[in-house]
């Protein structure tokens, strides 16, 4: 299995929540591998992928925030013109339904982290259509 465990913090949409949550999260002594912010209108979700998540969660958990733990992909892609595209097109095509994403640099290339609505049956789709999906260690 090469699933990723990806935080979610629910943030309250004002000034420094996103400096507290970060700074629990430093205090943990975990680092911010990826991360991407949706906006609501009272409230945002930050989604963090992190080299020490269950530290992270834990000191979450203890100053009160709202955070969930879930599974996601990461896919290595090409950092070019299309390389978003190539992926999206082609999960289109294999029936995987990408709920979210969100993609960062990594090295000469990127990855792009997705939230599918069926992880291990969209990993074992990936990975027989010649994919390979990232381990966290891979991300570190």
């Amino acid at each position: 299995m090469t699933l990723v465990k990806q935080l979610s913090v629910m943030v309250e949409n004002r000034v420094g929540r996103l400096a507290e949550v970060t700074g629990t999260i430093g205090e943990a002594g975990a680092n911010i591998l990826g991360f991407s912010i949706a906006e609501g209108e009272n409230f945002g979700i930050v989604r963090f992928i992190l080299d020490r998540t269950d530290e992270a969660y834990a000191a979450l958990k203890a100053n009160g925030h709202t955070v969930s733990c879930s599974d996601v992909i990461a896919l290595p892609i090409e950092d070019n013109p299309g390389g978003l595209h190539r992926v999206a097109a082609r999960c289109a095509q294999l029936g995987v339904n990408i709920a979210y994403a969100y993609a960062f640099r990594k090295g000469d290339g990127a990855v792009l982290v997705l939230k599918a609505d069926d992880a291990l049956r969209s990993i074992s789709l990936l990975k027989g259509d010649g994919f390979q999906p990232l381990d966290k260690k891979d991300l570190v």
